[in-house]
């Protein structure tokens, strides 16, 4: 390997620093200023989609705002930090299968579990009852509440939300 100079600093040919100097200035790929890189904690994400069609186009957007911001998704409740139910109240029976799914889902929970999440339309319309009622529930979001959601994840993970919440999911 050949290096040149420039300015003071080993560069390989080609225009890449040579590594041993790369580590030691943290200077990430592509980041013309030199910052360190930003350290995240992967949180591994559970997310239980109820109910109608609309529900699971916004469990897709809450996975994909949930992706975009380094997390990863889990389809196992038992490696999961945060449990996500997005929740219906259309019908009767929708409501019914929602809390008894956050019930079950509640009490599958094991110590690595941070946070149990409801949202959708049953968190939005039946939330002071939720509050009451099931107080396993961490975090209440409405429907299309994706910042809530992310928010909450981020102040449990202890980074500053500013720096991890790079773009908001429009609705």
């Amino acid at each position: 390997r050949r290096y040149g100079s420039y300015n003071g600093i080993k560069i390989r040919r080609g225009g890449s620093l040579c590594p041993p100097l790369r580590e030691k200035l943290q200077i990430r790929r592509g980041d013309p200023c030199g910052r360190p890189p930003i350290r995240r904690k992967i949180m591994k994400i559970l997310l239980v989609s109820l109910g109608c069609n609309k529900n699971l186009v916004d469990s897709e957007m809450i996975l994909g705002a949930l992706v975009k911001n380094g997390h990863e998704i889990t389809l196992d409740e038992k490696e999961a930090d945060y449990i996500i139910v997005n929740t219906c109240a259309f019908i009767n029976d929708a409501k019914e299968e929602s809390i008894n799914k956050i019930i079950e889902l509640s009490e599958a929970r094991t110590k690595k579990c941070k946070g149990l999440i409801v949202t959708g339309c049953l968190a939005q319309r039946y939330e002071k009852e939720i509050k009451k009622e099931l107080p396993e529930v961490d975090c209440i979001a409405g429907i299309n509440d994706y910042e809530t959601i992310l928010k909450f994840i981020n102040k449990r993970k202890k980074i500053n939300p500013e720096i991890e919440f790079h773009e908001r999911v429009r609705s």
